[in-house]
């Protein structure tokens, strides 16, 4: 179980208690924990903001990109595909000292002068998230040009690995390991604004069901999403990053997020490997005894995994 020190910060104040402190208490209430990592950056790394991007005259590959840093505005030649006018991006300075131990240094790629580095995640020691170089957003907190990126809690984070015995499964997310922080730190935890959307909202397909067993009582939600309803944010990437989780769409990254994050346990399938020769999924719901099923119309097994029956 992975969990990082601005994660667990979420749900309960650990912001005055340093990450070997967190490993300490947990070893003591009986997680072992396997190892720390700090993601530690030079302080001449900084957020910079891209504003302007033209083709490099003697190379169809890259690009000349004049950046601002906060204390002037520096010219760097780039390599990167997604590099483009108007982003927010990590700069490696001239005399500063990548996480692997390059130095910047000033240069010259084919004639043009260049003075630093528009940086990937890869080159900052953080988990491969995309292709090119990291692009920077408010997710990780207000983007000030000029300050560095060690600043910015949600980069610089901790990253702690835990292993759990196998009767706590109650402990497998951050708000589970959070629980036991609390009570054994005495700390409080954070409460959380409930959101509850509109049955009738635009949008969304959704089945409610309730069904009891063993004086237990669950609800189902379905809903339809669209892919392009939302984006997944740098925190997120980066989080999931560090867990290792990979995913191929957005809203399954999501879902992994928040599996990870509260303990609930989600999924999601495609809509690909649900549809009938309509083009439309049909979900009801079927009493089978005490327990509710899942049917989806169309007599076929889907891509997913979910055995699919035929409907009245």
């Amino acid at each position: 179980m992975i969990i990082t020190k601005e994660w667990l910060n979420e749900f309960i104040d650990v912001s005055n208690i340093s990450a070997q402190a967190i490993v300490d208490k947990l070893n003591r209430i009986g997680h072992e924990v396997a190892s720390l990592k700090t993601i530690e950056l030079d302080r001449e790394i900084v957020v910079g903001f891209v504003t302007s991007c033209a083709k490099h005259p003697n190379a169809d590959k890259l690009s000349v990109c004049q950046v601002d840093v906060g204390s002037e505005s520096v010219q760097i030649v780039c390599g990167a595909k997604n590099v483009r006018e108007g982003i927010f991006v990590p700069v490696s300075k001239v005399g500063s000292i990548l996480p692997h131990g390059l130095t910047i240094k000033k240069a010259k790629l084919r004639d043009i002068e260049s003075s630093g580095m528009i940086c990937s995640a890869k080159e900052l020691d953080l988990p491969d998230i995309n292709d090119g170089i990291l692009e920077l957003d408010k997710s990780i907190g207000e983007l000030k040009v000029g300050k560095p990126i060690n600043a910015y809690p949600i980069i610089a984070d901790a990253i702690i690995e835990v292993e759990l015995t196998a009767n706590r499964g109650d402990c497998l997310s951050i708000n589970g390991l959070s629980r036991d922080l609390m009570a054994s730190m005495k700390l409080n935890g954070r409460t959380f604004d409930k959101r509850v959307d509109d049955e009738k909202s635009l949008g969304i397909g959704r089945v409610v069901s309730i069904s009891s067993q063993s004086n237990v009582t669950s609800q189902n939600m379905f809903r339809v999403a669209k892919n392009s309803s939302f984006n997944l944010l740098l925190k997120h990437k980066l989080r999931l990053g560090f867990i290792q989780e990979s995913y191929e769409t957005r809203v399954e990254g999501m879902i992994k997020y928040a599996t990870h994050a509260t303990g609930v346990l989600l999924n999601a399938f495609k809509c690909s490997g649900l549809e009938n020769e309509e083009k439309k999924v049909s979900i009801t719901i079927k009493r089978e005894g005490s327990v509710d099923c899942v049917l989806i119309d169309n007599n076929r097994v889907t891509q997913s995994g979910v055995k699919v029956v035929k409907t009245q």
